[in-house]
């Protein structure tokens, strides 16, 4: 996949600590990114995919509230009881799928307003979420899963940023090559091709984190995405 392969823009050697398993980032924001994709992209799955957790439960043993339940945001699971970072204990394990009732509430507050703006109107045209695409391109299989297709037509890929980005398109132009957003829509768009056997319209949907959740949709033209190519192509090699 494109992330695996995005090693490469480092070295080899990175890439191959990957593909061995030895390099598992799991961090608050990849996992919030989940989530609000999930909110976002697939609503009726929502809350089937992701668990909701308490409050923390864990009996305060000092201070004015002693005795009473902590009662900060938990996300670290027992088996029976939720706990926040403080009070885990040492069976506690962290779901890869879930978040806090704020978080929770803040991802649906922002699929609603996404899904209302202008530039969320092309998650209402006649399109599929999260398409999985296994195609070759340079001898070599490669897989990618793509968050909004429309067939025949366009490909879009959901970012979140921080409030006020989404007015910034200088910002927007900075963040696309800083994160190699080029790189990652043309391998999509090579996916596509595969399948559709046309190049399609490639754009990044912009979405703030904070309200008021504004967005934008960002279009990359044909040189961004040739240039995208040629460097994949490179990588694949």
């Amino acid at each position: 996949n494109f992330h695996t392969l995005s090693e490469m823009n480092h070295s080899p050697s990175h890439m191959k600590s990957v593909l061995d398993g030895e390099v598992r980032i799991q961090t608050d924001a990849l996992r919030l990114g989940r989530a609000f994709h999930s909110a976002i992209l697939t609503p009726d799955e929502f809350d089937n995919e992701f668990h909701t957790a308490t409050a923390c439960c864990a009996k305060l043993k000092s201070g004015q509230r002693k005795g009473q339940e902590c009662g900060k945001n938990a996300i670290h699971w027992d088996s029976e009881n939720w706990f926040c970072g403080t009070h885990k204990t040492e069976g506690c394990v962290t779901p890869e799928n879930v978040v806090t009732q704020e978080e929770h509430e803040r991802a649906v507050l922002m699929r609603n307003l996404v899904r209302r703006s202008e530039a969320g109107t092309v998650l209402h045209q006649a399109g599929n979420p999260e398409v999985t695409i296994v195609f070759e391109r340079g001898g070599v299989l490669c897989k990618c899963r793509i968050d909004w297709l429309v067939a025949e037509q366009s490909i879009t890929d959901l970012k979140k940023c921080q409030r006020t980005k989404c007015c910034d398109d200088g910002w927007i132009c900075q963040e696309i090559s800083k994160r190699n957003y080029h790189q990652q829509l043309a391998f999509y768009a090579a996916g596509f091709l595969s399948i559709f056997h046309k190049w399609p319209q490639t754009q990044l949907l912009f979405v703030e984190d904070a309200q008021p959740h504004d967005s934008t949709l960002m279009p990359l033209d044909d040189q961004t995405i040739e240039i995208g190519i040629t460097e994949i192509d490179q990588m694949l090699a």
